[in-house]
């Protein structure tokens, strides 16, 4: 087995300071409200969590085509994917958590709440596990989201015309958060712009120590009309432009 995409469900505790345990009546005398009180407040936390682990390709080897392995990219979108789920937008962030990658690590809020993290696992942590070194994983608080989400979830418009997509990568300053450069795509592309995905986060050869190329996948789409590829692209060279005024963002050829 050399791909595998898998989730769980479940509680977890999250003890928060000493807990302690409440002395407990013994024989057939009722504990009275205060004793039970401290009782329940001594059980820890046991939200609801959402938690899945990405190893292997994402398109296997073919010919005149190499493997593409799962990574932060492949996280983020499942992340997304739980969030539209629950009727909750997400924000990603640049993120740190001792279990992921540094630099490769983003963490999700719902406006100022974290709600839980996405990336590669510490390569170390993968081979500690008899994993491939790149794995991707994510963990949410369902609580949380749910927590966030509207009464009522009201759905999209149901699209008859097919989207075009394109990916666009952008160097800027490694201080410069994802989620800005995302906003500012979003908010020079327009209407035309269905989505827009943060799948990669690169550091390394080819860019300056302070510098990442933040790749996002785009989809465009109109109510009224087949969008061509230069419809696309307009559209995506607006959010770029925004991106670079505002973050000096420069496409990555």
């Amino acid at each position: 087995l050399t791909s595998l995409a898998i989730y769980e469900l479940g509680s977890v505790f999250q003890p928060v300071g000493a807990t302690g345990s409440p002395s407990i009546p013994i024989g057939n005398v009722r504990p009275d409200v205060t004793t039970l009180d401290g009782l329940y407040d001594s059980v820890p936390a046991q939200p609801w969590h959402v938690s899945a682990v990405f190893v292997g390709p994402v398109t296997t080897k073919q010919p005149g085509q190499t493997a593409v392995p799962s990574g932060l990219g492949e996280a983020i979108d499942a992340v997304h994917a739980v969030a539209t789920a629950v009727g909750v937008d997400v924000e990603i962030r640049q993120g740190s958590h001792h279990a992921f990658h540094p630099g490769r690590c983003a963490e999700v809020f719902v406006g100022d709440v974290s709600v839980g993290f996405a990336g590669e696992v510490l390569p170390s942590i993968a081979l500690s596990l008899d994993l491939p070194r790149v794995v991707s994983a994510f963990d949410l608080d369902l609580d949380a989201l749910i927590a966030s989400a509207p009464d009522h979830v009201v759905a999209t418009p149901v699209l008859v015309f097919p989207a075009a997509t394109q990916d666009v990568s952008l160097v800027v300053d490694q201080s410069v958060p994802a989620a800005d450069v995302r906003v500012a795509i979003i908010d020079g592309a327009g209407e035309l712009l269905e989505s827009a995905h943060l799948v990669d986060d690169y550091r390394g050869a080819g860019l300056d120590e302070n510098q990442k190329s933040l790749t996002f996948a785009l989809r465009f789409r109109a109510a009224d009309r087949t969008l061509t590829q230069q419809d696309a692209t307009d559209a995506k060279l607006a959010g770029v432009a925004v991106a670079a005024s505002r973050h000096n963002a420069t496409i990555r050829e």
